[in-house]
């Protein structure tokens, strides 16, 4: 039996980072099956099945799903819909990826946790900055310490060409890595905004506090996009 893959949301983000990974992924996985992609515009969900090889494509979730019936879903939808579909998808039973964040704010963040929970379905963020060569490194690095050894870590994180107004659900990623880094979870994290001037745009900073009976030895990562 194929391992059935159903991906919903077919815009520039899915078309540009997601669809060529599939594809590879299937290219490198005989018994992988695109099954079936789906976007509300039927456009789009056409052009993304004919370029990266899924068998079929929808514009209705619920009917590609209860068709379909995958063994995994990737989601990736805008910031705004991805706690109720990503809430749909699990309460259907299917087990899930979606793209960052994982909620707008700590309410969805929970909501999608307890469902999670309560179907006891596998989930997964795509915080795919763990898997990048330089973090790899990183991370390989810290581990030759015992976490109590470690007394800081440091990641400045740029975004060029980008106008975001909101800048905290992209920053979300260097929050996940230095965690992933730490191994340890976060007691708090803030932001504070300031406006950029002579632009529309503003600017997020973020402090952020790990447990405390971690300290960390410093490393210092740039990462440039």
């Amino acid at each position: 039996m194929p391992f059935k893959i159903c991906t919903i949301g077919c815009g520039a983000m899915a078309t540009s980072g997601h669809g060529p990974s599939y594809k590879k992924y299937a290219d490198l996985n005989p018994d992988a099956e695109l099954t079936a992609c789906c976007d509300l515009i039927e456009e789009k969900a056409r052009e993304f099945m004919q370029k990266f090889g899924f068998k079929k494509y929808y514009t209705d979730i619920d009917k590609m799903l209860d068709t379909e019936k995958p063994d995994a879903v990737c989601l990736v939808a805008p910031v705004n819909l991805t706690m109720p579909l990503s809430v749909k998808i699990m309460e259907k039973g299917y087990p899930l990826i979606m793209e960052k964040p994982p909620g707008l704010n700590r309410e969805e963040t929970l909501k999608m946790i307890e469902v999670a929970e309560k179907y006891n379905i596998p989930n997964q963020v795509a915080f795919n900055r763990r898997y990048t060569p330089i973090i790899i490194e990183g991370y390989n690095i810290l581990s030759q310490f015992k976490p109590e050894e470690i007394e800081n870590i440091r990641y400045d994180f740029y975004r060029v060409g980008r106008m975001d107004d909101d800048f905290s659900t992209t920053t979300i990623h260097a929050i996940d890595t230095v965690k992933f880094l730490a191994r340890s979870e976060y007691e708090y994290v803030s932001f504070t905004y300031q406006k950029v001037p002579n632009t529309p745009i503003g600017t997020y900073s973020s402090m952020e506090d790990l447990n405390p009976e971690l300290l960390f030895r410093l490393i210092s990562v740039l990462l440039q996009e």
